[in-house]
């Protein structure tokens, strides 16, 4: 498919050949528009609600460090965060 859709390709009209082969073909109640025309229509719909969803999503924040927990051979626990010790 790399040949209609690819980095620099994007051509959803030629690529209706591919499966149904009516690209050409107005439909009664298509007001005058091929079957390619509407699916190249809808294709581009649908790439713009990908575009405006992904760009609606807010970067989540870096997680925070989880504390690590170290028991000594005399059986005290430390309580390490972020490298430092905790008292």
């Amino acid at each position: 498919m790399p040949r209609y859709f690819s980095a620099t390709a994007n051509d959803a009209y030629t690529a209706r050949e591919i499966i149904n082969g009516d690209k050409a073909t107005i439909p009664s109640w298509s007001y005058g528009q091929s079957i390619g025309s509407l699916i190249a229509g809808y294709h581009q719909k649908f790439l713009s609600a990908l575009d405006e969803a992904s760009a609606s999503v807010a970067p989540q924040p870096a997680p925070e460090e989880i504390p690590t927990v170290t028991i000594t051979t005399t059986g005290a626990v430390k309580l390490i965060v972020n490298g430092e010790a905790l008292a």
